[in-house]
């Protein structure tokens, strides 16, 4: 089997790798995860077997550097080479993973009436600086977005990263390839199945959330087969099992699926984040973001990462949440 392969795709020039992968990592020490201003490395589970995959900008040529800086700068290429019994797999949904051009402009899909008129003129200021250095991914990894979706549940998201930390590093696999040091993918529902209770109570998840995590690895042919399907049909068998919520789906089809209307309503900041930079107001509701937000149907999670990139928090107010001391044993 090729342990190796390579591919490459042009993108715009404006595109920024940073920004690009900024969604798929948990925390600065996420070992699956490494982003330099000059590649990014990923780890992966494959049907074929953990796998690895460095990307970086080819070198640019000595005539595209010496042209017009009045003209219109020209595509970029993005070149992946991918290590690992997966690696053909990988380089097959490359174009996949770093996805489509968004529209240059994002123009309502319905009336726009009321407080809608702030949605709007949010977007005339911040969507081309906002919306051209990212693109919606669909990097297929519904296993890894899945688990990380379930982790997340209900905590806070330093307890969440602590747990996709050690789940990655206590009982997955190091990455194949030339790869950085600590580099490592998390472990594959056969492995998942291994971990035992004990394991999950030291990495600081809950019983719901194991599981959980075990009901997935039950199913989790079904889950390999969701980038196949329409939206509504993935998102109808992904909550169908217990334990998964809209808010998975939308965490899940963000990364995986490339669904650009998946919305993360539930979220315990978003709703917030999205009324106060469209409005001013605190304590906003997802009833209230959701309206805001409305004559943007099938482009909703553009939207929400344009105001996750240029809006603003309103201010803390309070002291942070608590985090539980979920640790037992040595």
């Amino acid at each position: 089997m090729n342990q190796s392969a390579e591919t490459s795709v042009q993108v715009s020039p404006t595109l920024r790798l940073g920004s690009m992968f900024a969604p798929f990592r948990r925390g600065r020490a996420d070992p699956t995860l490494v982003i330099s201003e000059t590649e990014v490395w990923r780890s992966a589970v494959t049907p074929a077997g953990p796998s690895s995959q460095q990307i970086t900008f080819a070198a640019v040529t000595g005539d595209r550097k010496g042209q017009d800086h009045a003209a219109e700068p020209e595509p970029r290429t993005l070149v992946a080479r991918s290590y690992g019994p997966g690696a053909q797999w990988l380089t097959d949904r490359f174009a996949d993973l770093i996805g489509k051009p968004n529209p240059v402009q994002l123009l309502p899909t319905g009336d726009v009436s009321g407080a809608q008129q702030l949605t709007a003129r949010f977007l005339a200021q911040h969507y081309s600086v906002a919306s051209q250095s990212w693109q919606v991914p669909k990097s297929h990894g519904v296993w890894e977005a899945t688990v990380a979706a379930i982790l997340e549940q209900r905590v806070t998201g330093k307890e969440a990263k602590r747990s996709w930390r050690t789940l990655a590093t206590d009982y997955g696999h190091p990455a194949p390839g030339p790869v950085p040091d600590g580099l490592a993918v998390i472990p594959e529902p056969d492995r998942l199945r291994q971990v035992p209770s004990w394991g999950w109570r030291r990495m600081g998840v809950d019983q719901a959330r194991s599981k959980t995590l075990m009901r997935v690895c039950q199913v989790a042919h079904m889950l390999a087969r969701l980038p196949e399907l329409d939206f509504d049909t993935a998102r109808q068998r992904f909550t169908s099992i217990p334990g998964l919520s809209d808010w998975s789906y939308a965490e899940m089809a963000q990364r995986a699926l490339g669904d650009q209307d998946a919305v993360s309503v539930g979220d315990y900041h978003l709703s917030k984040v999205v009324v106060h930079s469209l409005t001013g107001e605190r304590n906003g509701t997802d009833a209230e973001m959701l309206h805001l937000m409305a004559p943007y149907g099938g482009q909703r999670f553009l939207l929400q990462r344009v105001i996750e990139s240029a809006g603003s928090k309103p201010e803390r107010r309070g002291p942070k949440m608590t985090v539980e001391p979920h640790i037992y044993g040595p």
